[in-house]
C-alpha cells in the first residue's frame, strides 16, 4: 500500500499484563451409580501452589486463582474408599477451565503391587480380592497322563499424546492492498505494514497421532508473548496439497525449505502426519490494530495441545505517519526583476518512533495572488505564477546539481503544479543518483528514513514590471512510504 501523508499523528501506547483470573470447575459423578457426589475431597495443585474445596449437592467443586502462564493443573478426588486424579491444561487466554472427574472404586490390592501377577496394578486390577490374591497367578492340571501349564499375562501400554509441531519457510512475502493492485511489496524492506496488506507466510505441520488430529491451523497476534496460546486468532490457514507451484500458491516452497527436524533427526515427507497450509494476514484498521506485534502461525490438535513455530515475526502495524516543516519560505522585501533567496527550511520524516517507515519525499505547488485588492499586476494579471520559484536541495552528499535534467545554472530545480495526481509530483532530489531497493530504483537522496530531513533553499525570479503581495498559495511537500 502507498500511503502519502503531511501531517502530524498521534502513537499509541500499549501496555500488557501477564497474570490472569482463573476459574477451574468441574462436576464429580460416581462410576456406579453415575450420579453426581456430595461432599468429596478435591485437592487442586498449581505449581506451588495448593487449593483444597469439595463438592457442592450437585457435585460441582469451582476454584478461583491467579494463571502466570499456559501450563498443567493437577485434581484429585476423594470420597471414603473410592478416589480419582487427572491433569488439566490450563491456557491463559481462557478465564475457564472445565474437568469433569469420575470416583473410581477402590480396589483391595492398593499397595503397588501386582499381587495375582496378571499384568494389571491397583486401581486397574478389579479382579483382585486381597493382598495374598494368586487365584490368577497360574493354572495346575492333576491326574494321570499328559497336562499343560499356562499363564496369561496382560500387557501396560499408553500412546503418547503428541503435541504437534509446525515449521515456517523462511520466503514470506508481502502484498499490497486491493486498491493498489495486490502485487508483492518487494520493494518494502522494513517492518511495517498498513490496512489492507497482507502477510504471508507458508507452513508445515506435523503430528505423530495422525494429520487428522490437527484441529486448526491460524495466525496469531500478540503484543506481549511469544509463546503458543498467548496471542489473539486473526486468521486462519489454508490447507494445500504436495509442494508444486501453483499460480494461487505465488510460488510454493519445497519440503527442504522448512528445515523440518525433531531434536537431531531430520523428518522426510509423510502425507499421514503432515500437511502444507498457507497463511496469509490482511493488516485490519487502527481501530483494531496499531503498533508492535508478534505475528506468528500457531497449531492445535483435538487434544488441545498447542505450538506455534520457533521463528516468530516482529511487525509494526498501521505506523503513524508524518512530515515536518521547520522554517518558512521568507523572501522579504524583493526589488522587481531581481532575484531572491529565502531562509533554508528543513523537511522531516516524523513518523512513529521505532517503525522504520520509510519515505519517498515529493513536491508540487501552486501560482500566487495577492489577497487584498490592491490592483496587482505582475507582469500581466494579477497572479505570480509558480514558474517563478526554484528551490535548491541537500541530503548529506546528494543535492540538487546544474548537470541533472531538472537543474538551471544555479542547480535549482523547477516545481511541478499540484493536480491530486501522485505521478504528476517531481521528486524533491533527483538525478544524482539511483538506490536499490529489493529491485525498485529509487532517487538517491530522496528517500527519508525517520528522523532524516532534507534542507531547502528556494529561490524567487520576480519579474518587471511587478505590483502587489503575492501571499496566497501553496508549496507542497509529499511523503510516500515505501
Amino acid at each position: 500500500m502507498k500511503k502519502t501523508i503531511g501531517v502530524y499523528g498521534l502513537f499509541l501506547l500499549l501496555l500488557a499484563f501477564t497474570v490472569s483470573a482463573h476459574t477451574l470447575t468441574g462436576v464429580v459423578t460416581d462410576d456406579g451409580s453415575g450420579n453426581p457426589v456430595n461432599g468429596a475431597t478435591v485437592k487442586i495443585t498449581y505449581g506451588s501452589s495448593t487449593f483444597l474445596t469439595s463438592t457442592s449437592v450437585i457435585g460441582q467443586y469451582s476454584v478461583d486463582f491467579n494463571l502466570t502462564s499456559t501450563s498443567y493443573a493437577t485434581v484429585f478426588v476423594q470420597r471414603n474408599t473410592k478416589w480419582n486424579q487427572m491433569n488439566v491444561q490450563l491456557n491463559m487466554t481462557r478465564q475457564t477451565t472445565h474437568a469433569d472427574i469420575t470416583l473410581l472404586s477402590h480396589p483391595q490390592c492398593s499397595d503397588l503391587y501386582d499381587n495375582d501377577r496378571d499384568g494389571f496394578v491397583d486401581m486397574d486390577d478389579r479382579q483382585c480380592t486381597s493382598p495374598s490374591d494368586n487365584s490368577e497367578s497360574s493354572v495346575t492340571v492333576s491326574g494321570s497322563g499328559n497336562y499343560a501349564v499356562g499363564l496369561g499375562v496382560g500387557i501396560m501400554s499408553e500412546t503418547e499424546h503428541f503435541k504437534p509441531r509446525i515449521f515456517m519457510c523462511p520466503h514470506g512475502k508481502v502484498f499490497h492492498n486491493n486498491a493498489d493492485g495486490h502485487s508483492i511489496l518487494s520493494e518494502r524492506v522494513e517492518n511495517y505494514a498498513f490496512e489492507g496488506e497482507q502477510i504471508q507466510t507458508e507452513v508445515m505441520v506435523w503430528d505423530k497421532n495422525g494429520i487428522e488430529k490437527i484441529k486448526d491451523v491460524y495466525v496469531t497476534l500478540s503484543d506481549f508473548g511469544q509463546q503458543a496460546g498467548d496471542g489473539l486468532i486473526e486468521a486462519n490457514c489454508d490447507r494445500r496439497g504436495m509442494f508444486h507451484k501453483t499460480v494461487d500458491d505465488r510460488g510454493a516452497c519445497s519440503f527442504a525449505d522448512f528445515n523440518a527436524r525433531e531434536l537431531e533427526e531430520e523428518l522426510t515427507w509423510n502425507p499421514d502426519t503432515m500437511a502444507r497450509y498457507v497463511c496469509t494476514f490482511t493488516v485490519e484498521t487502527p481501530n483494531s490494530m496499531e503498533g508492535e506485534y508478534w505475528v506468528a502461525a500457531e497449531v492445535e490438535d483435538l487434544d488441545g495441545l498447542l505450538a506455534n513455530a520457533k521463528e516468530k515475526q516482529w511487525w509494526y502495524l498501521n505506523p503513524e505517519v508524518s512530515v515536518t516543516v521547520t522554517g518558512s519560505v521568507d523572501f522579504g522585501t524583493v526589488r522587481p526583476g531581481t532575484s531572491s533567496y529565502s531562509d533554508t527550511l528543513l523537511i522531516e520524516n516524523t513518523a512513529a518512533s521505532g517503525s522504520g517507515v520509510l519515505l519517498d519525499m515529493a513536491i508540487s505547488g501552486s501560482d500566487f495572488y495577492d489577497p487584498t485588492s490592491s490592483g496587482a499586476k505582475c507582469p500581466t494579471s494579477n497572479v505570480l505564477t509558480l514558474d517563478r520559484f526554484r528551490y535548491h536541495a541537500s541530503n548529506g552528499a546528494y543535492r540538487t546539481t546544474s548537470v541533472a535534467p531538472r537543474g538551471d545554472g544555479e542547480g535549482y530545480f523547477n516545481i511541478p503544479y499540484e493536480v491530486s495526481d501522485p505521478s504528476d509530483r517531481l521528486p524533491i532530489i533527483s538525478g544524482a543518483g539511483i538506490v536499490d531497493l529489493a529491485g525498485k530504483p529509487y532517487e538517491a537522496g530522496n528517500v527519508l528514513s525517520p528522523g532524516a530531513e532534507i534542507a531547502l533553499t528556494f529561490r524567487l525570479d520576480l519579474p518587471e514590471p511587478c505590483n502587489g503581495d503575492f501571499s496566497d498559495g501553496s508549496l507542497y511537500f509529499w511523503g510516500t512510504a515505501i
